[in-house]
């Protein structure tokens, strides 16, 4: 929940409206089969060696992954939202100046 809050929150500060809509569909592909595989790993641990043990190696498991994404890909660290939503303002300006230009 909290990675498709932060997702949404730079997904709307970055990208102009005038292609939201289209990107809408690559956002949904990229989480939705997500959660299947994770949730079938966790059965299979809890089966095998335990609920406790597959709470706690999941846990685990998700705190390495963060740590290796933050390593990965610095940027998310220094995000800053006020450049993201200035350069989506001027995609935004540019792309209604050219439909004006092309209206006359």
């Amino acid at each position: 929940m909290v990675s498709g809050i932060f997702r949404m929150a730079v997904w709307n500060q970055t990208i102009p409206a005038s292609i939201r809509g289209r990107t809408a569909a690559i956002d949904m592909v990229s989480y939705h089969p997500g959660p299947s595989p994770v949730n079938a790993e966790a059965g299979l641990v809890a089966r095998l060696f335990g609920v406790r043990t597959s709470i706690v190696s999941g846990g685990v498991l998700c705190v390495i992954g963060s740590l290796a994404l933050t390593m990965i890909l610095p940027k998310f660290i220094a995000y800053d939202s006020t450049e993201g939503i200035r350069r989506r303002d001027l995609d935004e300006a540019l792309f209604t100046r050219a439909k004006d230009i092309g209206a006359d």
